[in-house]
């Protein structure tokens, strides 16, 4: 069953809404976007959350001391790292990373799979942008071991083919469910959720 993550929560309204839609997971942005919470904030959501929420920590090149705030007041279960990271540094963390892969224009299989080496073993994450809805041919993430994560201008109209043709372990999406940047619609949610398992099925028959 592929995994859902939903992404850019700034409120507790909007992840509850997610969870009950059926997400798997939340993710909270510390970074520059107009999507980004405060720690604080968000771990007060998290600690509202019901049981089994996996909650995901959003982070660009920071610094240890920032990733140590964010453990200790966001609470989250996971980091994801959309920086330039080294896979040392990924390794190095006390939560497990997800580590953000770019999709660059041009880009055929064969280097978005050498793209992946450094990262062996690694949970990773395939995206083209960081949450502006930037897609790109999910075909060429077929060559690439699993597991890993799909984004990247996802939402209810097009995700059943996204995973169609990529076959990812899970996608993470953010602006395809929103009414605007930072608040998401709870029939868009619903909507991409009901578009996911429909997919699955296909694929588990």
């Amino acid at each position: 069953m592929t995994r859902i993550k939903i992404c850019g929560i700034t409120c507790l309204r909007d992840a509850m809404e997610a969870v009950a839609a059926g997400a798997d997971a939340l993710g909270f942005v510390f970074a520059p976007s107009p999507r980004r919470i405060d720690p604080r904030a968000a771990g007060a959501i998290v600690a509202a959350l019901p049981p089994f929420v996996c909650t995901v920590g959003v982070t660009v090149d920071a610094s240890a001391h920032e990733i140590e705030a964010i453990l200790e007041l966001a609470r989250v279960d996971l980091l994801q790292f959309h920086g330039n990271e080294s896979a040392r540094e990924c390794r190095l963390q006390s939560r497990p990373v997800l580590k953000r892969i770019p999709v660059r224009p041009g880009d055929d299989a064969p280097a978005l799979l050498a793209r992946t080496a450094e990262y062996a073993g690694l949970r990773l994450l395939i995206d083209p942008g960081s949450g502006d809805g930037r897609s790109f041919p999910h075909a060429l993430a077929q060559a690439l071991p699993a597991p890993f994560v799909l984004a990247g201008g996802l939402g209810p109209d097009n995700v059943g083919e996204a995973i169609r043709l990529a076959r990812p372990s899970g996608i993470d999406v953010s602006s395809g469910v929103e009414t605007t940047p930072g608040r998401k619609d709870p029939r868009l949610l619903r909507a991409l959720v009901h578009a996911v398992r429909l997919e699955d099925a296909r694929h588990a028959a």
